[in-house]
């Protein structure tokens, strides 16, 4: 079981309005997190990085060659390159993709408020987050 760590900076990469908005309370409220930033995608994140984040949390789009590209800016421009994916459905998510690609856990929307917390602390620590498909 990882540690618990508090007051970490996260940044939000998703297209959603209400969804950043919910997470972010989420996180601020109930995980004692910092959340430093926002972007509606990866390239919107590539242009307005201007932060030093702990974990940044990114919605995975179907069109990974962005995501490539715009994941691998991402990664050397935060910590130890801590960026979640985040999705809808993860039937439809190859993790072995995710992780060339570089990203260091992945979480279902479906199950964010179960298991966020256990990735962010997972991939803080150095370790993958990846759960069963199940």
């Amino acid at each position: 079981m990882p540690i618990h760590i508090i007051d970490m900076k996260i940044y939000l990469v998703d297209d959603n309005v209400k969804f950043r908005k919910d997470l972010k309370f989420f996180l601020e409220g109930h995980l004692h997190h910092e959340v430093i930033g926002e972007a509606t995608d990866a390239i919107d994140f590539k242009r307005n990085i201007h932060y030093i984040a702990d974990i940044v949390l990114m919605k995975f789009q179907k069109n990974i060659l962005i995501n490539t590209i715009s994941t691998n800016y991402c990664f050397k421009s935060i910590r130890e390159g801590n960026v979640i994916a985040l999705s809808q459905n993860n039937e439809m998510v190859d993790f072995r993709v995710l992780q060339n690609v570089g990203f260091k856990g992945f979480v279902s929307k479906r199950n964010l408020y179960r298991d966020l917390e256990t990735a962010i602390n997972t991939v803080a620590s150095g370790n993958l987050f990846y759960p069963n498909k199940n």
